[in-house]
């Protein structure tokens, strides 16, 4: 019984530690979503690796090891490999989209139908980045523990859960014009980093199926290479 107790309360530390974030002391909504903005907008540039997962609906999936960089104006780099063997290399600029796909027949295919999966989740990240919290005509709502907001990005209805406490994102959600959800993207595994509260895991669904990123090396605000968002030539413009 002593070794369970033990054994219990070790897990609940564990469980604890994985995100130590402050109380943020706000008053009306409207300074709420000014400190949203402001974390935002104080991030720069983002670096980072980890593993990045992709379930077709049918339950297939792959897990790759995973490179990303992304700024501030909404341009993203991803690249994945397995067994130290390139997978496939995504950039996304305000230009279009292109991606290089595997030789391997198999693996093609199967990376060439996450290719909308992963391109919805590039998109998102510009709304991570701040665009819903300094529109001037984004709603609020609290409900419960969460403040949610909501607005119209490019004729699409972007909706957002927000821990009150800590006033951190966890859930994004995109509707169609009948208020139907058809893309969601929850964040969780917060870290502090220089200071800023910072999601170090990305969940996506949608008709295309699951998309997680899981970041353990993040670097925030470092000077990132000239061509970390120059398409390779062999990509294949896909948008």
């Amino acid at each position: 019984m002593k070794f369970v107790m033990i054994l219990t309360a070790l897990l609940a530390a564990g469980c604890a530690s994985q995100e130590h974030l402050p109380t943020v002391i706000w008053h009306t909504d409207r300074e709420a979503l000014q400190i949203l903005a402001a974390r935002a907008e104080s991030i720069r540039t983002v670096s980072s690796q980890g593993l990045l997962t992709m379930q077709r609906p049918d339950g297939q999936s792959v897990r790759l090891d995973l490179a990303m960089v992304r700024d501030n104006a909404g341009d993203v780099r991803l690249r994945a490999w397995k067994f130290g063997r390139a997978i496939f290399d995504f950039t996304m600029t305000q230009k279009g989209v292109w991606m290089v796909l595997p030789d391997d027949a198999s693996l093609r295919q199967r990376v060439h139908d996450s290719q909308a999966g992963v391109t919805k989740l590039a998109d998102t990240f510009d709304v991570i980045d701040g665009a819903l919290f300094s529109r001037p005509d984004v709603k609020t709502q609290s409900s419960g523990e969460w403040l949610i907001c909501s607005d119209v990005i490019n004729d699409v209805r972007i909706r957002c859960e927000i821990d009150r406490q800590t006033l951190t994102p966890r859930k994004y959600t995109i509707l169609d014009p009948q208020g139907v959800a058809r893309f969601t993207m929850e964040l969780s595994k917060y870290r502090v980093i220089d200071g800023i509260p910072f999601a170090c895991k990305y969940v996506a669904a949608g008709d295309m199926g699951v998309i997680t990123i899981s970041l353990d090396d993040v670097d925030l605000n470092t000077e990132l290479a000239s061509a970390a968002f120059v398409a390779p030539r062999r990509a294949e413009k896909v948008r």
